[in-house]
């Protein structure tokens, strides 16, 4: 039987996988190899013989999919902390985040697509699955602690400043990323003709 630090740890993993296949999906030109949203195709929820996106369909379509698998996942990270004993509020909240975020990341994906690779679309959805990677970390890290330990952490307080300052320099780099890709010229989809109003080079 799989344990709950496992599920959790499983959790992260995956997390981190959708990012890349994400990022799989963007350099391959195949953001809109699912030209719509909740179909793959019009009419089909699945891609079709017809469609002229090619492997880019089968490509966006597996990503697509993984987020089922993510959502099996997390539904069981739920499950496990609900289960665990004594019973750790703060397990439960992460495990619920995680399944609202992955719902909201379900609904924005959507919105990305409609708007045929929106950059301020794409740029909330990759920053969300960002803050999903940090949510499942927190629940994989707590779990390998006694409740009563958590209020015994303690970070030499000359740290403190360096580390909000790690946090913040690397919350920086991450939406300047989305900035200049937004910007530049691979969008995601070869059919992608928005843009940031703005050149960051």
């Amino acid at each position: 039987m799989i344990t709950a630090r496992r599920l959790f740890a499983i959790n992260v993993v995956a997390q981190c996988v959708i990012v890349v296949t994400g990022a799989l999906v963007r350099l391959t030109g195949s953001g809109l190899g699912c030209p719509t949203w909740p179909e793959c195709a019009e009419g089909s929820l699945v891609p079709t013989a017809n469609q002229l996106e090619g492997v880019s369909k089968f490509i966006e379509f597996g990503n697509r999919l993984l987020t089922f698998a993510l959502m099996i996942i997390v539904i069981a990270c739920i499950v496990a902390a609900l289960r665990t004993r004594p019973r750790r509020k703060i397990l439960v909240v992460l495990s619920f985040s995680c399944l609202v975020g992955i719902a909201l990341q379900a609904v924005i994906g959507g919105i990305t697509v409609l708007t045929g690779l929106s950059p301020w679309a794409v740029t909330v959805h990759f920053l969300v699955s960002i803050a999903l990677i940090t949510v499942a970390t927190a629940l994989y890290e707590i779990a390998q602690r006694p409740e009563h330990a958590l209020d015994q952490w303690t970070i030499r307080r000359e740290l403190v400043p360096l580390s909000w300052a790690c946090v913040i320099a690397a919350l920086l780099v991450v939406v300047l990323g989305t900035l200049v890709t937004g910007s530049g010229p691979h969008a995601g989809d070869a059919a992608a003709f928005v843009r940031y109003p703005f050149d960051i080079r």
